[in-house]
């Protein structure tokens, strides 16, 4: 597998670089100054970190991100900012579609000479650890997106400066921030592949009994370099990982479906109902049943107040 140190550059006449996917986050295109599509090779199916600020906007899909030591599900239409080489993941379960604008906007940029730019501040204080923009700014940065797409050159700038207006308001409650920590990127080669391997190994596997043996051999790593390496970078050790991944599907679940909790919880790789019960609980605050009957409740009053 390349190492997925993304890198991105800019094209010349540009100061940030928008992307869109529209099945898969393999397959992306670069949307240039004039309107121009490149077709090239995305990063956002694999854990990768990079240098620049990226604003992802996910049009189309449902599935787990896992960004820093977070792990949480998504159902588009989702927003998220991310700070600079904060690694990130996108496990989509289907088809996707969506765009990314991705920008090196670093303390000592022209950018932070305007003294309006001041606003961001706050903002910028919070993105090193992912932040989830909800409320109504999704919809309007979303809007800001898209009619950028129709300008060129500085009408394209200009609806950038928009959305960084829109992100520049936001109050508390339309900004969650998912991880608790900040992770230096893997400076090896090696390590960072190997951790890619595993990553994706558990995601693609966690309905499985997944073996120590079975990592070590993704990671091409002794067990000893295995545990140091895996927690230092993500801020788990594997058993964690492997159960926060499954208690996200097991949520998913409890809500999408009507199966029983015993069917979700060995479709989801725990071995007992009881374990897998008291690792809910734990980590949810409720019960398997307590928290499908409060979802659903929550996702009837939502419905309700639409109409």
């Amino acid at each position: 597998m390349r190492l997925k140190t993304e890198q991105i550059h800019l094209m010349s006449g540009e100061s940030f670089r928008l992307l869109q996917w529209r099945k898969n986050l393999r397959d992306v295109e670069l949307v240039t100054i004039n309107g121009k599509r490149c077709p090239f090779a995305g990063s956002g199916h694999e854990w990768h970190h990079h240098p620049q600020t990226e604003l992802t906007l996910i049009e189309q899909g449902t599935g787990t991100l896992f960004i820093g030591n977070s792990i949480t599900s998504f159902k588009a239409p989702d927003l998220v900012m991310i700070g600079a080489n904060l690694p990130h993941y996108w496990h989509m379960r289907h088809a996707s579609s969506g765009y990314s604008i991705q920008f090196d906007f670093g303390p000592t940029h022209p950018f932070w000479q305007f003294s309006e730019t001041q606003e961001l501040k706050p903002l910028w204080r919070n993105i090193s650890l992912g932040v989830r923009i909800s409320g109504p700014a999704l919809g309007i940065v979303a809007q800001q997106i898209h009619d950028s797409l129709k300008c060129n050159g500085m009408g394209r700038l200009a609806h950038f400066f928009k959305i960084q207006e829109t992100l520049s308001t936001l109050p508390q409650s339309a900004q969650k921030k998912l991880s608790s920590m900040t992770f230096a990127p893997p400076a090896r080669q090696t390590t960072y592949r190997g951790l890619q391997q595993t990553i994706d190994f558990v995601f693609s596997h966690f309905h499985e009994n997944i073996s120590l043996v079975d990592v070590l051999n993704q990671a091409a790593m002794s067990k000893a370099t295995f545990e140091r390496r895996f927690k230092q970078h993500t801020g788990k050790t594997l058993t964690q990982f492997i159960a926060e991944v499954r208690l996200n599907a097991a949520s998913r679940q409890l809500i999408e479906t009507d199966w029983s909790i015993a069917e979700i919880a060995l479709s989801t790789g725990f071995n007992t109902i009881s374990h897998f019960n008291h690792l809910f609980r734990a980590s949810r605050g409720l019960s398997p049943r307590n928290f499908r009957n409060s979802a659903l409740k929550a996702e009837s009053t939502t419905k309700t107040e639409k109409k």
